[in-house]
């Protein structure tokens, strides 16, 4: 199968460090992205949280040293319930191969296909749109996610600046502490932090699903 902007995508992923030679992202920090996506659309039900999911199946495959586009056409649509094949490339990235992985990704981007056709949209369509979104796209790895600069801009605004892959707030006092991990937390980050007499929090933070 020719995925539409398939080689758009790969090139903006890279130029970010997405993937590639100085690749940051992570096979189980983009499956969550999946899982993000894909949970979009059971909600919204949109073009755009179909073409987001085929976007976090091109980055997963390419992580597994595979292409999507290529790999479909030696997998042939599941005979399942597109939630049970997500459920299947679950399992994978938990305790499969990169092989097995980048096959399940295959079969779903089949579903997809399938579910774009049904909603009397073409694959194609829903690709673009989830492209136009992304395609000027700010932001930055935090532990092997890509993080929207609009995300991070609502933590600016507490104070709390990326460093690294880590996210840091200046505080003076335990009740600062105590605040400082409030804000995250509201902000949907679990946090681990270490507290240092020079008035450093540094959180280790890791995205909430």
């Amino acid at each position: 199968m020719i995925i539409h902007r398939e080689t758009d995508i790969l090139r903006w992923a890279t130029d970010r460090n997405i993937i590639g030679e100085n690749a940051q992202a992570t096979i189980a920090g983009q499956f969550r992205k999946t899982l993000e996506e894909w949970a979009e659309w059971d909600r919204d039900r949109n073009q755009d949280a179909i073409g987001d999911t085929v976007v976090t199946l091109i980055l997963l495959t390419e992580l597994c040293g595979r292409q999507l586009g290529t790999l479909s056409d030696t997998v042939d649509l599941p005979k399942e319930h597109p939630q049970a094949t997500m459920n299947s490339l679950f399992e994978a990235v938990s305790s499969g191969t990169h092989e097995d992985i980048a096959h399940r990704a295959a079969g779903m981007l089949h579903q997809l296909d399938k579910i774009a056709q049904e909603q009397t949209w073409s694959l194609e369509q829903c690709i673009e749109v989830a492209w136009n979104e992304i395609k000027e796209r700010k932001g930055m790895m935090l532990h092997g996610v890509f993080v929207k600069q609009s995300d991070l801009d609502l933590l600016a605004a507490d104070s709390i600046r990326p460093v690294g892959a880590r996210l840091e707030i200046v505080v003076d006092s335990a009740d600062g502490r105590t605040a400082a991990i409030s804000k995250l937390c509201s902000h949907g980050w679990n946090c681990d932090s270490k507290f240092s007499e020079c008035r450093w929090t540094v959180f280790s933070t890791e995205k909430s699903e």
